[in-house]
């Protein structure tokens, strides 16, 4: 399987693959991204092709009525990212803007209601099409600093990567507020109406939703982040971002969820 990892290297169609998500988050039902976890190196890495995205993907909400509280609402933070970095790459276009513009404001109307009311099927269809829809974007663009930092720490320290996301995703949208105040601006009203800083709105959401932990609850020390950074420095997601990372912003970034 590691022959695989990187762009475009399988040289062959694999089994046809019919996707029937039972969480609202990942967006794999629609992705050109198989994420592995490397044992031996103790890293997640990625392969990445067009002929692995499954042929046909069914969207069915009562297959994630039974999904708990805090699976919901970690597996939703995930789709939001994957939209809030998406609409903020400097790989972004008019199609992927669209698409994550629509699964904001769609997490904005139904995140909270998922997570409270379970068997609501207008709020669980939401979440899915959300999570669908926010992979459709970035699958074009690549992510941000939330996932180029959430995924070393999901791999060395065990975090689950919707709750690792979560952490880091107010930090990355407050420094790139920084960068793109205007942009920014419009996707916290779409995410929170009458919202004017998307890391607030996004803080605010993760507060409502039991998202709360921080870095020290998984036992993540300021000496665990200099290998989180290395990875992070090297990843797409993080040459994707609108403004510019050095590993000092990165490890702030981080300091800021510990």
């Amino acid at each position: 399987m590691l022959d695989l990892v990187g762009p475009e290297r399988v040289d062959a169609d694999p089994v046809t693959v019919f996707a029937v998500p039972t969480t609202a988050g990942t967006g794999s039902e629609v992705t050109r991204f198989c994420v592995l976890s490397d044992t031996d190196s103790g890293r997640k890495v990625s392969i990445s092709s067009m002929r692995v995205l499954p042929r046909l993907a069914l969207l069915d909400p009562e297959l994630t009525t039974g999904l708990p509280a805090h699976l919901t609402a970690a597996t939703g933070f995930d789709a939001l990212a994957h939209a809030v970095e998406s609409y903020g790459s400097v790989w972004n276009n008019p199609v992927s803007e669209g698409h994550a513009r629509n699964a904001v404001a769609l997490i904005g109307r139904h995140l909270r209601t998922a997570v409270e009311r379970p068997e609501n099927l207008e709020a669980r269809m939401g979440m899915l099409a959300a999570s669908c829809i926010a992979e459709l974007a970035a699958n074009s663009t690549r992510l941000g600093l939330a996932h180029a930092l959430a995924v070393p720490l999901g791999a060395a320290h065990h975090i689950p990567h919707g709750v690792a996301v979560a952490l880091m995703l107010p930090g990355m949208c407050a420094f790139n507020e920084e960068a793109e105040p205007e942009r920014y601006r419009e996707l916290a009203g779409l995410l929170t109406p009458g919202a004017s800083r998307m890391s607030e709105a996004v803080d605010a959401l993760r507060s409502d939703v039991g998202l709360t932990t921080r870095l020290r609850d998984w036992h993540v020390a300021e000496t665990d982040f200099a290998p989180v950074v290395e990875v992070a420095l090297a990843s797409d997601n993080t040459r994707a971002n609108p403004r510019v990372a050095d590993a000092g912003d990165l490890t702030g970034l981080l300091r800021a969820a510990a």
